[in-house]
């Protein structure tokens, strides 16, 4: 039997409040047949995503007005460039990562600093092997 992890989800982390589902974030007709969400966590997936407009278009179009969306990534030498991993299609810049969001209220922005993460404080010398983005709709 192989890895579920929509099963083990709803096993280990089952809330009566709380949904998961498995589906397609490329496809159109992703937000039709989902509806509405108060909340989007998206972990280490974008960088595994081709059509990335699309997955970014269907994610915000799944919030509800006021939804947050909560999306990590890698850092790497940006799109079209090679990152070193086979799974990822590229992998981002600091500067592409937080250029995602210009349709949100809010954004706010985090980065790996060693073991800490923490609020956005950019410098061009500085290397971040991960960011956050918390979005408001």
């Amino acid at each position: 039997m192989g890895y579920l992890p929509i099963k083990y989800a709803r096993g280990a982390y089952h809330h009566p409040h709380s949904t998961f589902k498995e589906a397609d974030i490329t496809d159109s007709s992703l937000p039709e047949k989902l509806g509405e969400f108060d909340c989007i966590v998206s972990f280490e997936t974008i960088e595994h995503v081709a059509e990335e407009e699309q997955f970014l278009a269907n994610v915000f179009n799944m919030l509800k007005p006021g939804g947050t969306l909560i999306l990590s990534t890698p850092f790497g030498k940006g799109r079209g460039k090679p990152c070193g991993s086979p799974f990822h299609v590229h992998q981002l810049t600091v500067e592409e990562f937080m250029d995602l969001f210009p349709d949100y209220t809010l954004s706010a922005f985090y980065f790996q600093n060693g073991p800490l993460i923490k609020p956005a404080e950019h410098d061009e010398d500085m290397h971040f092997p991960l960011g956050i983005a918390i979005c408001r709709k």
